[in-house]
């Protein structure tokens, strides 16, 4: 069955049925190799029927300790790329045409984030963004750049060799959907800036903006798996 592939996300539509998506390789040139069809539990028997063994949750990481910042490492922010024009779009709005300043109340803020990552390390968040493929584990660190315990940006790290790399920031609302993908983040600094998007994505609904965020459907949304064998 290669025109078809399922993945399942983590997600849940109660505390028994794990939620999977159905993926129908694209046939446009330039476009994404496959986009989302529907989703589907591990009883259905489409799924039953065209997969077995039935899929294992995809692994982000390769150790346990990629999901733990370690305060002892220096930190290399990518300033370049953090305050130029596209990422600056991301800054609030009083720092957006302030760039010396937004890279003064950035020092501050990352200064700040690395002393509370001393005492919690569960302040840093692990977050997979589809289109790094290999690059290995991200962390997302929160930015307080005006009010402290209030986060304004997050900061993407990773380890480049023996050092982490700040490669850029995001908006909470771009941080909290890159986060999802690997679980639920538990944290004060990133919530969901809707608990019904949220429910949603819980429970599988064909509406969540996960959806959207991974491919974009095309063609009949309903179109049963078994439509798809001749292709």
């Amino acid at each position: 069955m290669e025109s078809m592939l399922p993945s399942t996300l983590g997600s849940w539509i109660d505390l028994t049925r794990e939620t999977f998506g159905f993926f129908r390789r694209n046939t446009q040139l330039g476009k994404q190799p496959w986009y989302f069809l529907r989703w589907a539990i591990e009883s259905d028997r489409e799924m039953m029927t065209f997969f077995n063994p039935t899929p294992e949750m995809a692994d982000y990481v390769t150790a346990a300790s990629d999901l733990v910042y370690d305060w002892r490492r220096p930190l290399i922010l990518n300033y370049a790329h953090i305050l130029d024009d596209d990422d600056m779009k991301r800054f609030p709005q009083e720092l957006q045409k302030r760039p010396l300043r937004a890279r003064s109340q950035l020092d501050a803020a990352v200064k700040k984030t690395l002393n509370r990552l001393r005492r919690n390390y569960k302040i840093a968040i692990p977050q997979w963004y589809p289109k790094l493929k290999d690059e290995g584990a991200q962390l997302l660190l929160p930015l307080d750049l005006f009010d402290e315990g209030t986060a304004d940006l997050a900061l993407v790290v990773s380890l480049a060799g023996d050092r982490y790399r700040g490669s850029t920031v995001l908006t909470l609302e771009m941080a909290y959907t890159h986060a999802r993908l690997v679980a639920r983040p538990d944290s004060e600094w990133l919530k969901p800036l809707s608990t019904v998007v949220e429910d949603q994505m819980d429970t599988g609904s064909p509406n969540a903006g996960l959806q959207r965020d991974l491919a974009s459907p095309r063609d009949n949304p309903a179109m049963k798996i078994s439509d798809w064998r001749r292709l």
